[in-house]
């Protein structure tokens, strides 16, 4: 995947951060917001688009758009760098293939909690019984 391609395939939209800071705050704008439209996207295949619409679909609108917002630095241009990081990881992290479970059995001293357990809640429900 190129990560170029992928960055250039992004708007971003400035605007106020908002929170503390006054005139400071009122007049600069420092929040970044990048959108990337997943569905129109040349980079990705469409197998591709589908792992990331699946990954991530409480993060994209109706409109098949992803938005993400960084307004944590005080300049717009580290602001920029923090949402592009955090695009590209959540990218690699929707188009890693999750590894495989593999089956296990559970060890002797694990079956042994395990009853020791069921015993003592049973024990613990015949105490709450009333007497015959």
């Amino acid at each position: 995947m190129d990560r170029t391609a992928l960055l250039a395939e992004c708007t971003f939209v400035t605007g106020p951060s908002g929170g503390p800071g006054g005139q400071h705050a009122n007049k600069v704008e420092t929040q970044v917001t990048l959108r990337f439209a997943v569905g129109a996207s040349q980079v990705l295949t469409p197998a591709q688009q589908e792992m990331v619409r699946r990954h991530l679909a409480t993060r994209i609108s109706q409109e098949d758009i992803l938005q993400l917002h960084a307004r944590e630095a005080r300049s717009q241009r580290a602001n920029k760098e923090v949402v592009q990081a955090r695009f590209l990881r959540l990218i690699d992290q929707a188009l890693t293939p999750p590894r495989p479970r593999k089956a296990t059995r559970p060890s002797r001293a694990a079956r042994e909690r395990r009853l020791d357990a069921k015993k003592r809640r049973s024990e613990k429900k015949q105490w709450r019984r009333p007497p015959e």
